[in-house]
């Protein structure tokens, strides 16, 4: 969860920019996505790559992607924290790995690692996944990717969400602790 200061400065930010209240998530095409794109059920996640239920969140999507490999779609929204020190470049590093089709793996090693975020990391991480080290350094050096993590981040506070791991499942809320029976209960 985020902290009430965090949620506060959320405020403030909402309050300055004009932003629409949104019902549900907003699709994009530039969103990574794990799954199969007309899998009858549609889980968006709103998550950190530093918060440590996060973690324990995606152990549990990781689960029911695996037991319901063709009923599910996963799409990943950024909504790092400003609290957590590596939120942005963790993301900003993954967000770079996509720009290479290798989201997802990047993804995976983060939560793996995730006592060890930080730059020497994602050059580890860059260079196990064989990633053009040249792209991927020019894509984090010049946070290319910030615009679709701000996109995600805005998008999160139209939607009044107050934390991570928040998840929608068909457009049901669910925040807080998310289990593997909730989720299969939502599924339809």
């Amino acid at each position: 969860r985020h902290d009430a200061d965090y949620v506060d400065s959320l405020t403030k930010v909402n309050n300055q920019v004009s932003q629409p209240i949104l019902t549900e998530p907003v699709i994009r095409p530039t969103d990574p996505m794990l799954g199969k794109l007309e899998a009858k059920n549609q889980l968006v996640i709103y998550s950190d790559f530093q918060c440590p239920h996060c973690a324990d969140a995606e152990q549990v999507l990781g689960q029911l992607l695996q037991n319901y490999p063709a009923d599910v779609l996963l799409i990943w929204k950024d909504f790092p924290n400003p609290d957590y020190p590596q939120s942005q470049p963790a993301a900003l590093a993954a967000r770079c790995a996509q720009a290479q089709n290798k989201f997802w793996e990047f993804h995976d090693y983060l939560y793996a690692n995730q006592d060890q975020l930080g730059s020497k990391l994602y050059q580890e991480v860059a260079s196990a996944l064989k990633l053009d080290l040249a792209k991927f350094n020019q894509c984090y050096d010049k946070q290319e990717a910030t615009p679709l993590i701000a996109e995600d981040f805005q998008e999160a506070l139209g939607l009044r969400l107050d934390g991570t791991p928040y998840l929608f499942v068909n457009n049901q809320r669910f925040d807080k602790e998310i289990t593997l029976e909730q989720l299969e209960k939502a599924l339809k």
